[in-house]
């Protein structure tokens, strides 16, 4: 149009979101929520949210006849961490009663590339807080590879029996007398 004025928008790209450093997810047995935060790992280490989520046990075997997740098992995935770092991981679970352990699933750096159930590095229980460390491409990082990246699936047990000798679990002392 002749003699019409410019128009000037101010716009702005703005990026989606790309992750946090805490997430919060239902759980999918219907047992409440769960609540997760990073610590360490630099400043960029965050919750990928397309790869994170609490996910029922069904599938993860073996040892689904020894093994009870009651609120599932959480899996997620951290990026943009400092390579090689090492993350302080804490979940709080709706409730921890009857629970026997917190075990995670995965290949170690002597599993050979099988995936195994293993209790994580510096375990610790506060209430209904668990918390735990992994150090990229160390044990408890799935991809086994310094990149970055943080892989991960794990949860809070009821354990029926033992586990298998090739399974190589270890036991956390102390644990059980928490719930006494």
């Amino acid at each position: 149009m002749a003699g019409a004025p410019d128009v000037k928008l101010g716009l702005k790209n703005t990026p989606a979101p790309a992750g946090d450093k805490q997430v919060t997810i239902p759980t999918p047995t219907g047992t409440g929520t769960l609540k997760a935060s990073v610590t360490g790992g630099g400043a960029t280490c965050r919750f990928n949210p397309d790869k994170t989520a609490v996910k029922r046990a069904q599938g993860w075997l073996p040892l689904f006849d020894v093994l009870l997740f009651p609120h599932g098992v959480f899996e997620y995935e951290l990026v943009g961490c400092d390579v090689g770092s090492t993350v302080t991981v804490t979940t709080e679970w709706p409730n921890l009663f009857g629970i026997s352990n917190y075990m995670k699933y995965g290949p170690t750096p002597s599993s050979r590339g099988r995936s195994l159930w293993y209790v994580p590095k510096n375990l610790k229980l506060e209430g209904n807080r668990v918390s735990f460390t992994i150090t990229d491409g160390q044990l408890g990082d799935d991809d086994l590879a310094a990149n970055g990246v943080i892989k991960d699936p794990g949860g809070p047990v009821i354990q029926s029996g033992p586990l298998p000798a090739d399974e190589q679990a270890v036991p956390v002392p102390g644990w059980v007398g928490w719930l006494c």
